[in-house]
């Protein structure tokens, strides 16, 4: 069954060009007859150093922050959360492009009967079109075996190949390292004492010449050729460019169609897994996925287009999260931007749980393993967090954490920065994970991470009207209206908080069940949940979200 996404067009802007990714090396690709980009990133390119971002007055005033919000007057405690909670420095770090490639074609012809499709089940961009004097395609992978991007470009007929190959950053790196005569390396560090970054590239061709002349690489008269990309950073190996080179010189040392096929077998070995079929809508099978898209809001039914949005789905977790690599950010790991929306980080208040939520369910456990390996970082962080913030065993994390595994409060936003929930949330992909694979061994394992966001809300939690309530904490990103017309944030034991951790301890308590341990704490964990305020519907029929039955400003 055909799995594909298809444009009659190449991409005007980066939100029409095609992901590719094989879990830590990705691409937007654009397609341009003319000019074609590659818009390159690697998940560890990330601005700045780790730093120790903690705000010493936080806790000499936690219990004023906790007086002023039981007493009713929350816009008090916000504006001593702002100054004495906020991190300083208040952000974290920030995920960013690694490169551009740029293929620059010579003598290009206005095609006819273009296409672009990204085809879900091979993994593969594919390009095609014809010219006056015959035909162009091109191929490109992301290959998870190799680490390298792959570009194959053909002609047929009387065209030939002619194309410069360009690698820059926006002028954002110190160097280009120009070695071989069919290779080139971009370089650079990303920030005063963060990480080296390098991206590189090779190319072949066929019945042709390659040359390499100051940073460009020189393609003429070909019948086709094959451009190899990669990049990284220091986070992964310390000999940086000595690896990418490895990385081109395997790749290249082998045929593209060994290069393609070893490629595909890998990832098909994911997607495969499952399938969903739904019914094709007669005369939908050729239009593009934009005609499909725009069909479907005028109200036409296409099943079949929403077995595709399925199927893309996991094609991008296949492509953004994979074993040894990071965790796929709020965007995947596909950013053109040195500066993204949010910093296109990890934002653990929904955002990275939402990427996830499908992988167990659609047989890719793999794909978690990133985010246990982000966790096992955080616990270490968030245990200095509970301390040193709140005076907590165990450990926690607010609503955003980054490459470095940074637990403390992100910016200064009222509606998010002061909640202390993200670890605890992040904890139940464990249990998840075990509901899944049923080991034992596995649970054991990671046990004590569990045990360690439980034993946070032992001490953290606060008793108040016979209920332990979370405080001071927010609903996430929301906002509520008070008797007299004041708007606020900050609370007690909002119902998102109390959900979350009644996962959180009825998981733990099955985990230490099975595993016969917690026997010190299972009294208190017990006594917690079955005091957390329970749901309560609103005069409006809605699940109330704060304790009293207040409106929601949005």
């Amino acid at each position: 069954m055909k799995r594909e996404i298809l444009f009659d067009h190449e991409a005007k802007c980066w939100e029409e060009a095609l992901p590719i990714g094989n879990g830590r090396l990705g691409a937007m690709v654009y397609g341009g007859v003319g000019t074609d980009q590659l818009q390159m990133n690697e998940d560890s390119i990330w601005y700045g150093r780790p730093v120790n971002r903690l705000n010493p007055d936080a806790r000499p005033n936690l219990e004023k922050v906790r007086s002023l919000i039981l007493g009713g007057k929350p816009r008090e405690a916000e504006e001593l959360l702002r100054y004495a909670f906020s991190a300083v420095p208040q952000s974290q770090r920030i995920y960013q492009p690694l490169a551009d490639c740029f293929l620059q074609m010579k003598n290009a012809q206005e095609p006819r009967e273009y296409s672009r499709i990204l085809d879900l089940n091979e993994a593969i961009v594919k390009v095609a079109y014809e010219t006056p004097r015959g035909s162009i395609s091109r191929e490109y992978f992301s290959s998870a075996p190799h680490q390298v991007i792959a570009v194959s470009l053909k002609a047929e007929g009387e065209e030939r190949l002619s194309f410069d190959v360009l690698l820059t950053r926006q002028k954002m790196y110190d160097a280009m390292v120009t070695e071989e005569d069919d290779s080139v390396f971009l370089t650079g560090n990303l920030g005063k004492g963060g990480l080296d970054f390098a991206a590189g590239c090779k190319v072949s061709a066929d019945g042709g010449s390659v040359q390499r002349i100051g940073e460009h690489i020189v393609v003429r008269d070909a019948r086709s050729a094959t451009v190899y990309l990669t990049g990284g950073s220091t986070f992964y190996e310390e000999d940086l460019l000595t690896a990418l080179r490895q990385r081109l010189k395997n790749a290249s040392a082998i045929s593209y169609e060994e290069l393609r096929r070893k490629h595909i077998e890998d990832y098909k070995e994911l997607f495969g897994r499952i399938s969903l079929e739904l019914p094709q809508t007669p005369g939908t099978a050729d239009l593009t996925t934009a005609r499909r898209l725009q069909k479907a809001a005028e109200g036409e039914v296409d099943p079949a287009l929403c077995a595709l949005y399925f199927d893309f789905g996991r094609y991008l977790l296949i492509s953004s999260s994979r074993p040894e690599g990071l965790a796929a950010t709020l965007q995947g790991i596909w950013n053109h931007r040195m500066m993204p929306p949010w910093e296109s980080k990890y934002t653990i208040n929904i955002n990275i749980e939402m990427n996830y939520w499908a992988a167990e369910r659609c047989g890719l456990p793999e794909c978690m393993e990133p985010v246990f390996d982000l966790l096992v970082r955080m616990r270490e962080n968030g245990s200095q967090t509970a301390r040193e913030m709140y005076g907590c065993r165990g450990f926690t994390a607010h609503h955003n954490t980054d490459i470095w595994a940074d637990t403390l409060p992100q910016d200064i936003y009222i509606p998010a920065t002061y909640w202390v929930l993200g670890g605890a949330w992040m904890s139940l992909f464990l249990w998840r994970h075990y509901e899944y694979c049923q080991d034992r061994n596995w649970l054991e394992h990671y046990f004590s991470i569990l045990e360690d966001a439980v034993l946070f809300f032992l001490d953290f939690l606060v008793e108040d009207k016979g209920e332990y309530v979370t405080c001071p904490s927010v609903s996430p990103e929301n906002t509520y209206i008070m008797q007299d017309g004041t708007h606020a944030c900050v609370c007690a034991g909002p119902a998102m908080d109390n959900e979350i951790l009644r996962d959180l301890f009825t998981a733990y308590l099955e985990a230490a069940r099975i595993l016969h341990k917690g026997d010190d704490i299972l009294p208190q964990v017990k006594e917690r949940l079955e005091k957390l305020p329970p749901l309560q519907i609103g005069k409006h029929g809605q699940i109330m979200e704060w304790r009293e039955d207040y409106d929601e400003a949005e």
